[in-house]
């Protein structure tokens, strides 16, 4: 009886070792991907922006500018 119970003791210690390196896994996981966004959002917040408001501008443009240029 002492042997099973030890051994059922070991198996719920695994179990809830596993359960803790998922939770963490999946904390570190969700931290990840916030800082992410964050950085995105702040990228985008840092960006020089300037509306092209005479469209006959761009046919004008050379080939690099046109590859600058990004809609939103």
């Amino acid at each position: 009886m002492a042997l099973k119970d030890q051994q059922r003791q070991t198996k719920e210690l695994q179990i809830q070792i596993k359960e803790e390196k998922d939770r963490a896994k999946q904390l570190k996981r969700q931290r990840t991907e916030e800082n992410k966004k964050r950085k995105l959002e702040n990228q985008r917040k840092a960006e020089i922006v300037q509306p092209i408001k005479n469209t006959a501008k761009i046919k004008k443009m050379k080939k690099k500018q046109l590859r600058m240029i990004e809609t939103r």
